[in-house]
């Protein structure tokens, strides 16, 4: 598997790991098949469309316009709280879900972290790097690893960095940038005007580029917010203000990749509608190295339309001051306009339910597609914590 995956990411091999693995064990816990890029869904705007751009600060959420998102939806959270009843140790944790994730093994390749295999392989699939030439933003990506693996990308051609992070008050803090000599070289880092490296501060990520960058990548997130039920709402606003960044950097026919969750809410929907409207097309991609039991998913945006479009960049500011102010910013465009586009909502709702789902058999034999690669990845930990393998009702002997 490992060749395979190396080789369809462009790479000879992933370098040698710290540790070596147990093939024996891991035959039997999970099924190492080889290593198959799967094809990506895009949605393109076929024609242009002028929406209203509409701030709510008020009002709940709904989720009636995708049902089937909802039921994987309800069927996670009851999966979460059964895996929070076994009380399991971080330890214990973090070794049934590496037992239960064939990819777990793969770890960090030849890079700084995990981050940089996920910027490979999203690549590799959706050719967002170019080899001889590549201007990139990095938000958010503190120690370095998407920036390390952009410059690895164009080694033999024209490189340039801008990163941006928080700025932590540790210097032994695992947010701090560590950069290679040769990646630092090519990648400058920037904590913006107040010194903080704090992106929710618009002025913070407003150095000039007057054509703009061929890329933005945006991977931030909070560890307290791991594992939280309503992480996608706690992300919000560093979404949004990823966001609002790019459409201050990002040049004409640029590309953008930003991690996101499950993308359920009115929020995370009427905000990756924007980006609908204003990219070429968009999709929502899950890399397989990124781990199956989380919600983690990246948003691409390819082929971007205007630089720095004035109304959206008025509109999200809009929203962020907002948030700033304490107020809940609820949506960003009317759930009667982005519902009443009917590709796109279905578009979203197979994104969210649709990650190699497992599949359930009625009576008749069809099979109802009702659980996503996430759900079965909490699965496969708790059927691993309970002495089982994976796919199979007979205890593992130890």
């Amino acid at each position: 598997m490992d060749g395979d995956m190396a080789a369809a990411m462009g790479f000879t091999s992933f370098g040698k790991r710290k540790r070596r693995s147990s093939p024996t064990r891991r035959s039997k816990i999970s099924a190492a098949a080889g290593y198959v890029m799967t094809p990506v869904e895009f949605l393109a705007q076929v024609e242009a469309k002028d929406i209203v751009l509409e701030l709510t600060t008020d009002g709940d959420d709904e989720a009636g316009l995708m049902p089937e998102l909802t039921a994987a939806l309800d069927e996670l959270v009851e999966l979460k709280e059964s895996l929070e009843d076994l009380n399991l140790t971080p330890g214990s944790f973090r070794k049934y879900r590496a037992r239960a994730n064939p990819y777990e093994h793969l770890g960090k390749g030849c890079f700084l972290n995990r981050s940089a295999m996920k910027m490979a392989e999203l690549d590799a699939r959706l050719g967002l790097a170019s080899a001889e030439a590549c201007s990139f933003a990095d938000l958010c990506g503190a120690p370095g690893g998407f920036s390390e693996y952009l410059v690895y990308r164009t080694a033999q051609g024209f490189v340039r960095g801008f990163g941006m992070s928080i700025r932590p008050d540790d210097a032994n803090d695992p947010l701090q940038w560590r950069l290679d000599d040769v990646t630092q070289v090519k990648v400058d880092i920037s904590y913006g005007r107040d010194g903080t490296g704090d992106i929710y501060e618009t002025d913070n990520a407003l150095k000039e580029y007057p054509k703009g960058l061929d890329l933005v990548v945006a991977d931030g997130g909070f560890q307290e917010a791991r594992d939280r039920s309503n992480q996608e709402q706690l992300m919000h606003r560093l979404v949004l203000c990823e966001t609002l960044a790019m459409t201050r950097l990002l040049r004409e026919e640029g590309h953008f990749l930003c991690k996101t969750f499950e993308l359920s809410t009115d929020f995370s929907v009427g905000l990756l509608y924007i980006l609908h409207l204003h990219f070429a097309k968009i999709a929502i991609v899950k890399p397989l190295t990124s781990r199956p039991g989380s919600s983690e998913r990246y948003i691409v945006g390819l082929g971007w339309k205007a630089f720095q479009p004035a109304h959206v960049i008025r509109h999200l500011t809009a929203a962020n001051t907002a948030f700033a102010a304490g107020k809940v910013v609820r949506s960003l465009v009317s759930r009667d306009v982005w519902g009443a586009d009917t590709a796109f909502v279905k578009f979203v709702e197979r994104s969210g339910v649709a990650w190699v789902q497992a599949a359930r058999c009625d009576a008749y034999g069809n099979a109802h597609r009702i659980a996503s690669r996430q759900v079965k990845a909490l699965h496969d930990i708790i059927t691993v914590s309970e002495g089982r393998a994976v796919g199979s009702t007979t205890r593992l002997t130890t």
